[in-house]
């Protein structure tokens, strides 16, 4: 009986061992399942974030060419008061007709701007939309129109319509 008992103890000790290191292997299993499923999950997001990213930079680089085109080459050289008289001079140009009056050039933090009106007869009304579309269409340095009025003015011998053009030339102030 000593020795049966012995054995059966002995297959107990062996078969315990056996469900421990099966139970092990079970569960030692069960997380590198759960860790490649994590694995597969993190690199077809890294997947999907790597297409995210590349449509981001052509987007950029879209971005960028069109600043490229809006700014001028020369405007990184020339500061911002030299560039604002130059357009100033592009517009007395234009407009020959129009008496135009400056006012002094307003430093804020992240813009300068220098305020104009334009005050010119108006002959022609296609001269007049066309002037308009000119100063809307400017880019670098922006003319930002604040007001538009048109008005009959009286002399002695005939009326003559008169318009002023209120704004200013804008550019962002490099500090």
């Amino acid at each position: 009986m000593d020795l049966t008992v012995k054995k059966l103890f002995l297959y107990y000790i062996v078969s315990g061992l056996i469900f421990a290191f099966s139970l092990s292997a079970i569960i030692i299993s069960k997380k590198y399942s759960n860790s490649l499923s994590n694995t597969l999950y993190e690199l077809q997001r890294c997947k999907i974030n790597l297409f995210k990213m590349r449509d981001a930079i052509n987007d950029m680089e879209i971005i960028a060419s069109n600043m490229g085109e809006l700014i001028p080459n020369d405007s990184s050289t020339k500061k911002p008061e030299i560039q604002i008289s130059m357009k100033l001079d592009e517009l007395k140009s234009r407009i020959t007709e129009a008496e135009i009056t400056v006012a002094n050039m307003e430093y804020k933090e992240y813009e300068i701007s220098l305020p104009v009106n334009i005050k010119a007869p108006m002959k022609d009304y296609t001269a007049f939309v066309n002037n308009i579309s000119y100063l809307q269409s400017l880019k670098f340095p922006v003319f930002s129109i604040n007001s538009i009025s048109i008005a009959q003015l009286q002399s002695k011998e005939e009326l003559s319509p008169l318009y002023e053009i209120n704004g200013a030339f804008r550019l962002p102030n490099r500090q």
